[in-house]
């Protein structure tokens, strides 16, 4: 704010630039190091760091050789390999006698095998019940927002959850059940459509699920569904065929194949274990005047603004630790 960007602070305690725009951050934190006369070197990878014996650390790149007396080492981990965070910090922290922890995605959408749901991609689902199930025992139980994409399930339930999940998988069977009215147990569910069924009792019982289909859920309630019983009149549909369409709708079956990979991970684990980095200045212990920052960082976070925290904070406190 004091550069000039008005922000605003939405549930939770998550700040975001008024605008709503991440554009707007980047351009102020662009305009500041413009200010101080910051040399920005573009298209310039760095193919080795070695310090000498005066204490200098010599910087190879494929634009030529640059000095420093201390280093800050910002390239990101591994996840989101397009926007150049490919595990190169990595490489050089290794070189430089750190030992890292084998990166592996995080905070990851989950792979379903289930062909069918992936035609509902794009579809939110506000409010469910999720639960994971391992060669049918109850492993986990959650209730959030779940998004439906072209490859299987993601959304902030999922992404928080899928740590574990990737665990789970190596024990059996990992199925997942969602249960799409999270708040009525089966018998409220079946009074709640003979309500709508009695003011209706005329309409394709398609039309009528309209009717009480929770935010973002019907074209999912209706694909559960034949098509048969989908254009049947609701005084038509027997007891039996109401049980049927609640068990539907409260105990969808999927099941995970797996995890995705880093092009899709929010964040990647592992990285520069925190015993071998001073938290309070983030220079590493291992060799002085080399600060590390971010995600090169072995710290597992959820999803919600954790890993801009991270960075946002660990830069701030290397950048005020070097002298």
């Amino acid at each position: 704010e004091s550069r000039g960007l008005s922000l605003v602070t939405e549930a939770s305690d998550r700040v975001f630039p008024a605008t709503q725009k991440a554009y707007d951050v980047y351009k102020v934190l662009e305009d500041f190091i413009k200010e101080n006369n910051v040399e920005v070197s573009l298209n310039t990878s760095v193919t080795s760091v070695v310090k000498n014996e005066n204490e200098i650390f010599k910087i190879k790149t494929s634009n030529g050789e640059f000095e420093a007396k201390n280093i800050i080492i910002s390239t990101g981990g591994q996840s989101h390999p397009e926007t150049g965070s490919t595990g190169d910090g990595f490489k050089i922290l290794q070189s430089l006698g750190h030992k890292i922890k084998d990166p592996t995605p995080g905070l990851v959408p989950i792979a379903i095998e289930e062909s069918w749901i992936k035609e509902l991609s794009g579809t939110a689902l506000d409010d469910v019940k999720f639960v994971v199930l391992v060669d049918g025992v109850k492993k986990i139980q959650k209730r959030g927002r779940v998004l439906i994409t072209h490859f299987g399930l993601s959304g902030p339930l999922i992404i928080n959850t899928s740590k574990k999940i990737g665990e789970l998988l190596c024990e059996g069977e990992t199925k997942i059940q969602l249960d799409l009215f999270p708040a009525l147990d089966y018998p409220d569910l079946e009074r709640l459509m003979l309500e709508h069924f009695d003011n209706s009792k005329n309409k394709d019982l398609k039309n009528v699920i309209k009717d009480f289909a929770p935010n973002g859920t019907y074209n999912l309630l209706i694909s559960l569904l034949e098509k048969e019983i989908l254009d049947k009149k609701v005084h038509s549909i027997t007891k039996n065929e109401r049980k049927t369409i609640a068990k539907a709708f409260k105990n969808i079956s999927l099941t995970v194949t797996g995890l995705m990979g880093f092009d899709k991970a929010i964040i990647a684990d592992g990285g520069v274990m925190l015993s071998e980095i001073d938290t309070k200045s983030m220079q590493s212990k291992i060799i002085e005047k080399v600060f590390v920052t971010g995600d090169l960082l072995d710290i597992y976070r959820p999803s919600g603004g954790y890993s801009l925290q991270l960075c946002w904070t660990t830069g701030f406190v290397a950048g005020s630790n070097i002298n």
